[in-house]
C-alpha cells in the first residue's frame, strides 16, 4: 500500500490534501498491483480497471 502512495507522490506529484482527497475519492488505487510506467512506456498488463492512467 505504501508503494502505491509513493507512486502517487513521485510520478503524479500529489501531496497533502490533494493526495488525501484522491484516496478518499478513489480508494481502489491502494490496491493497484502493477505500474505500467515501470514496465516500459506504453506497456500494459491489460488490467484497465486497476490502472494508474485514471489520474
Amino acid at each position: 500500500m505504501q508503494e502505491n502512495v509513493q507512486v502517487l507522490k513521485d510520478k503524479w506529484y500529489m501531496k497533502g490534501n490533494v493526495l488525501t482527497n484522491t484516496l478518499k475519492r478513489k480508494p481502489k488505487v491502494l490496491g493497484n498491483i502493477i505500474d505500467c510506467t515501470t514496465q516500459g512506456e506504453g506497456s500494459c498488463a491489460g488490467m484497465c480497471t486497476r490502472c494508474w492512467a485514471q489520474f
